[in-house]
C-alpha cells in the first residue's frame, strides 16, 4: 500500500556542549517533536510525539593547527515515540554517521560523511540497517560585529 504523506514537525530541545577539548569534543541535544502528519490521498490528519538524543562530536587530527585542519566529524541518534500516533511504514529508530571534515578557514568548513539508520520496509518487518546516505556539507560561519563589542 502506497502511502505519501505531508509532515510538520516543530520541535524543543537543549543541546549541551560538553565536553569540549582541543582533540575531541562533544554535543548532547535532546528534543521533543512535535509531529502533525497528514495523509496526502485524504488529508486525514494524525499527531504523534517524539523523543530524540543526538550524541555528535569531533576528533581532530591536527593539535597544533590554527585555521586550517583535517578532522574526524561523528553522530549517533536515537528516536523514540512517545504515543505512535502517526501509522508509518518507514520507522527510523536509530541513524548514525562518520565522516572527514576540513576546516579551510575561520570561516569554511566542509565535510563528507557516510550516514546509516536503522528503519523497516513494511509496516510488520522488524527494524534493521537499510538505508545509506551520503552527505556533503558545507558551511559558512556567519560573525556579527554585535556580539564583538
Amino acid at each position: 500500500m502506497d502511502v505519501n504523506r505531508f509532515e510538520i514537525t516543530p520541535w524543543q530541545g537543549v543541546q549541551l556542549n560538553w565536553p569540549t577539548r582541543r582533540i575531541l569534543s562533544f554535543k548532547h541535544l535532546v528534543k521533543i517533536e512535535e509531529r502533525l502528519s497528514f495523509r496526502t490521498s485524504d488529508w486525514t490528519s494524525s499527531f504523534d510525539l517524539r523523543f530524540r538524543y543526538k550524541l555528535s562530536g569531533k576528533i581532530s587530527l591536527c593539535k597544533n593547527c590554527s585555521d586550517r585542519s583535517w578532522y574526524i566529524p561523528f553522530y549517533a541518534e536515537i528516536f523514540y515515540p512517545l504515543n505512535n500516533g502517526i501509522e508509518e511504514v518507514f520507522r527510523n529508530r536509530g541513524r548514525a554517521g562518520l565522516g572527514l571534515g576540513y576546516n579551510a578557514s575561520n570561516d569554511w568548513r566542509i565535510s563528507c560523511l557516510v550516514n546509516w539508520q536503522t528503519s523497516r520496509t513494511g509496516p510488520e518487518d522488524e527494524l534493521s540497517v537499510s538505508d545509506y546516505a551520503y552527505q556533503l556539507k558545507v558551511r559558512k560561519l556567519w560573525k556579527s560585529k554585535l556580539l564583538n563589542l
